[in-house]
């Protein structure tokens, strides 16, 4: 049976992108505060390759969103040279805009963000914004891509995006690419930076990204997934000790499935997910009293 949302919304971005945000509503009303997760995709993904994952959820009991990251999946127009956007725009704009959204939607749910890869790097750049309120950012085969230490995969990627770097800068634009989709020339530029340097400094930024990041107090469950060439362990580190006064959970699966096709069988990465919502107490349990639940710092 295919699965599908239960609506899809279309959000508008300052540049006049169109942002669909496929909604799943839970499917059990088991609590009084029922969570909403927001999925944010990796790179080059669409956000309907993630909806058996918001499916699983909602089955859980969890109301749950994908979108698209600007310029990917069903998001139009596709970049061009006249994209003048990058991470922050799309940290600052769209993450802003789906999370204004989602509190509209459901006011009494606490909002929890979800990341993969580079979604969930974006995730932790808006977590430390000032204006920012979520119970929690979940971090799935997501670290910082930067090593001090010599690695072979981390080098071929840098060698890659130089080359897309170089193909952006002639033609204003990086045009459609197998394993990255388009981009703009600003989201080639920060990424290239960011492989550079391993700290997250994108054009155009109103704020010091690293030092916010570090005074973030939001709970982290990262989500590791064994034999991730993409995203090794080192990476999943850097970018978890960049959040110094969070409580940061870090777990392993059991199975190797796969930096992308985890998504495609998500039970074992809900199982995590639900425990840790429960165990951090940001999911209400049965019978528990408003002045019984733990703050969420």
């Amino acid at each position: 049976m295919a699965t599908l949302p239960t609506e899809i919304t279309t959000l508008s971005a300052p540049d006049g992108t169109a942002l669909p945000v496929r909604i799943f509503h839970a499917r059990t009303g088991r609590r009084r505060r029922t969570p909403a997760i927001m999925i944010w995709p990796g790179i080059g993904l669409a956000a309907r390759y993630f909806d058996r994952l918001a499916d699983e959820l909602a089955a859980r009991g969890y109301h749950a969103t994908i979108s698209d990251l600007r310029g990917q999946g069903d998001s139009v127009p596709k970049p061009d040279g006249r994209s003048r956007y990058g991470m922050h725009a799309l940290v600052a704009e769209d993450y802003s805009a789906v999370d204004e959204l989602v509190a509209q939607a459901f006011p009494d749910s606490p909002r929890i963000l979800l990341g993969h890869s580079l979604g969930g790097q974006l995730g932790s750049l808006y977590a430390a914004r000032p204006e920012t309120d979520l119970a929690g950012l979940i971090l799935v085969a997501s670290g910082t891509p930067f090593s001090d230490t010599p690695a072979p995969d981390l080098t071929v990627l840098r060698e890659s995006w130089a080359v897309m770097l170089d193909r952006s800068e002639r033609e204003g634009f990086l045009a459609d690419n197998s394993v990255v989709g388009a981009q703009s020339l600003t989201m080639v530029r920060d990424i290239v930076e960011l492989l550079g340097s391993g700290r997250y400094d994108p054009s155009r930024a109103d704020l010091n990204y690293e030092y916010a990041m570090a005074r973030t107090t939001t709970p982290v469950l990262a989500v590791e997934i064994p034999g991730d060439a993409r995203v090794p362990p080192c990476q999943t580190e850097l970018l978890l000790s960049k959040f110094r006064t969070a409580s940061i959970t870090r777990t392993v699966l059991d199975t190797p499935l796969g930096h992308n096709s985890w998504a495609k069988a998500p039970t074992s990465v809900v199982d995590r997910i639900d425990e840790w919502l429960h165990s951090s107490e940001i999911v209400e349990r049965p019978g528990m009293e408003p002045s019984a639940r733990q703050p969420i710092p």
